[in-house]
């Protein structure tokens, strides 16, 4: 019944949004003549060639829902004599689905702006940026600490199948909430899955909105000055990781971390996430002091998961995660941006067996 009423609404605004779409395009008329759930009919009429317009109405615009209804309405279509313009409508297309939608040689319509249709020679199109408040939610809660950490495992092997109770271990999240990943994924057509598992399709496309989603680590931001510098504060920095206490955490992150996993551009500064165990040890054994101009930038995090995922690149030496450390990059203005591009190419894409990394719990 409630999903018989958001048809009904969703359908109502398709008639609003199809009809004032005609009103802005001169020497177009279009009339929508029946409803019947998600299937709305109609005539297009461009120049003085008339047209049947076919349209079907989605809930959901995921590529996944996409590419089937798109396939229902072409082979609906497909028998008639008469000349059709297929569309379908949704409340948001995604970049994806619209790119699908043309693949595809269907038409679509959205609630905020988004416009393609082909009418013989003639396209319309338009294109806005906006994404309504609840696609953001739900790209917000995919990249979440909690879901990241079933991502982070399954961008470390793209190539490989995953069952659920695998990745729950190896995430430490619930299989519920990796069922829900799994779910989101699948939706977006980043992920497919077969009787072996689940693998990755498309993680240039997961790591694309990924950055584009990724907000700071919550935590508490210190700036610290040490006497330590150059070679011997990375030497210090080494011991110190390599002797801390049990309960003490402490990894290089961002510059700090890309220097041994990518290196590109050395920095002055260096960069750790730690927690408050780690933070005592850190500061006693590099001698920190409080400072404005720094030297050393620490978080203290909020959340610890993040500490499941490290890189271990020699005995000792802890950093953030390759996939942790790419996103914390491109958030570092230009030069970081530029040392993450270089990451993402020279480990993440594969063109070294950099790759490896080690899961601490």
């Amino acid at each position: 019944m409630v999903k018989t009423l958001k048809i009904v609404k969703v359908s109502d605004q398709a008639i609003q949004v199809l009809t004032g779409l005609a009103s802005q395009l001169p020497g177009v008329v279009i009339t929508v003549r029946s409803v019947a759930g998600d299937q709305l009919t109609g005539q297009l009429i461009s120049g003085a060639v008339e047209h049947t317009l076919t349209c079907r109405v989605l809930l959901d615009a995921s590529p996944r829902q996409v590419r089937a209804r798109a396939h229902e309405l072409r082979h609906a279509i497909e028998s008639s004599a008469s000349r059709h313009v297929p569309v379908l409508f949704a409340p948001y297309f995604s970049l994806q689905s619209q790119a699908l939608c043309r693949e595809l040689g269907v038409g679509y319509v959205d609630c905020v702006g988004n416009t393609w249709l082909a009418v013989d020679h003639c396209l319309i199109v338009s294109q806005t940026a906006s994404k309504p408040a609840v696609v953001k939610r739900q790209l917000k809660s995919l990249f979440k600490p909690k879901s990241a950490a079933v991502l982070k495992a399954l961008v470390s092997q793209p190539g490989k199948h995953w069952r659920v109770a695998e990745l729950a271990h190896i995430s430490g999240a619930s299989l519920g909430l990796v069922s829900k990943v799994r779910q989101g994924l699948l939706e977006r057509e980043w992920a497919c899955a077969s009787t072996n598992g689940l693998r990755l399709s498309a993680p240039d496309a997961l790591l694309d909105q990924w950055q584009s989603s990724h907000q700071p680590v919550a935590g508490k931001r210190l700036v610290f000055y040490t006497t330590w510098h150059g070679t011997s504060l990375e030497r210090k920095l080494r011991s110190c990781i390599e002797s801390a206490p049990t309960g003490a955490a402490i990894c290089l992150a961002s510059f700090s971390a890309a220097q041994w996993i990518a290196p590109y551009a050395r920095t002055g500064n260096q960069y750790l996430y730690v927690n408050e165990q780690g933070l005592e040890h850190l500061t006693t054994s590099l001698d920190l002091s409080p400072s404005l101009n720094g030297g050393v930038f620490v978080t203290l995090l909020e959340n610890q998961d993040l500490f499941r995922d490290i890189f271990l690149p020699l005995d000792g030496m802890r950093c953030t995660g390759i996939v942790q450390t790419y996103l914390d990059l491109s958030l570092a203005g230009e030069r970081g941006q530029e040392a993450a591009a270089f990451l993402r190419q020279k480990v993440l894409n594969g063109n070294t067996d950099s790759r490896t990394g080690s899961i601490c719990g």
